[in-house]
């Protein structure tokens, strides 16, 4: 699989905004993990993202064959 400079161009500006859409998703997760508790929601339950390098829809440009690396890494 040969990756070419549009390629590898259209990764770089995808992953470069990955930092402050997490931040938002953390601080909307956290606002909303605490409404709840101040509704009376005691208990929580919070997983974990999977490797979404593996997924399907992203191991479909290497043929199925090897995960993409670049997005297990934003996952962790």
């Amino acid at each position: 699989y040969l990756t070419t400079d549009i390629q590898i161009e259209h990764r770089h500006s995808f992953t470069q905004g990955f930092p402050a859409f997490i931040q938002a998703v953390v601080q909307q997760l956290t606002a909303d993990i605490e409404f709840l508790y101040n509704i009376g929601f005691k208990s929580f339950a919070v997983s974990n993202l999977g490797p979404t390098g593996c997924l399907p829809s992203t191991t479909k440009q290497y043929n199925y064959s090897s995960c993409d690396a670049t997005y297990n890494a934003l996952a962790v």
